[in-house]
């Protein structure tokens, strides 16, 4: 680019035999600038209100019909991260989505790089997105794989599954879409259920003994908690049982001390997805 456009006729540039000199880009004119600007707030409108990405450097084109289909697994896979990373820490080296039918056809990366976010949100003061996530988790020494499975989940044919590991373990949800297009955990570190990932939740684990259930509703029920859903998980041996309890508020710190000193109970967590 000349500092002078057009340049004068003198300029040195233009008596050399091997230099060649072409208009500038029309992008330049006041007209193409003013129509730029129109098409990124259109871009920005179309990304907010329909989930669209279009001409993005950083993520891969969705176009509006399979950002329709596919919002709703990103969104499941955002609440699974955000709930892998509020259990109990552990130091992980690598991250892993697994997509199994209708979302792995869609949108496997999008879907793996808003898990990503979701999960190291917790550990960040400022908000992260999709977009630069998978660089936050390289920057910590967090690998990264994505995995499409074309052959259907054992129980379902549509499924996420996002797994944190690391040398003292691992943490593991696996998640669908319910009949309305919202997020369900059907699995949590092995044990099966159907808990509506939303809102603020309790995730317990107990023995397998009577009053346990009775004992924890008397308690938020005494601290003026609504419980909205409860979905309990069974462990095939051990005796064990994890549960996610919904509740219409968050839990004080007080009441949940209460909850951990309970019979029978090994730990309560409160999240928030």
């Amino acid at each position: 680019m000349f500092e002078q456009e057009p340049p004068s006729a003198d300029h040195p540039l233009l008596k050399l035999d091997n230099v060649v000199c072409t208009p500038h880009l029309g992008a330049s004119t006041s007209e193409a600038q003013e129509r730029v600007a129109v098409q990124v707030a259109e871009q920005a409108i179309d990304y907010l209100r329909n989930g669209a990405v279009l001409n993005s450097i950083n993520v891969p084109a969705i176009n509006k019909e399979i950002a329709e289909t596919l919002n709703p697994y990103i969104n499941l896979a955002r609440r699974m991260g955000l709930l892998l990373g509020q259990l109990e820490p552990i130091e992980i080296d690598k991250i892993q989505i697994t997509c199994w039918g209708e979302p792995g056809k869609l949108g496997l990366r999008p879907i793996a790089h808003t898990a990503i976010a979701g999960y190291l949100q917790g550990f960040l003061d400022e908000p992260i997105n999709s977009m630069g996530a998978p660089y936050q988790a390289k920057e910590r020494g967090i690998r990264v794989s994505e995995v499409y499975e074309e052959q259907a989940h054992s129980s379902f044919a549509n499924a996420v599954e996002v797994l944190v590991s690391g040398n003292k373990g691992e943490h593991r949800a696996t998640g669908v879409l319910g009949v309305k297009g919202d997020s369900r955990l059907v699995s949590l570190d092995g044990y099966e259920l159907d808990a509506a990932l939303e809102g603020s939740a309790l995730v317990m684990l107990n023995e397998d003994q009577p009053g346990v259930i009775g004992a924890v509703g008397s308690v938020l029920g005494k601290a003026k908690t609504n419980i909205s859903r409860m979905q309990l998980g069974l462990e095939s041996k051990g005796g064990l049982a994890l549960s996610v309890w919904n509740v219409d508020s968050d839990v004080t710190e007080s009441t949940l001390s209460e909850l951990r000193k309970l019979s029978n109970v090994r730990s309560v967590l409160a999240v928030r997805l």
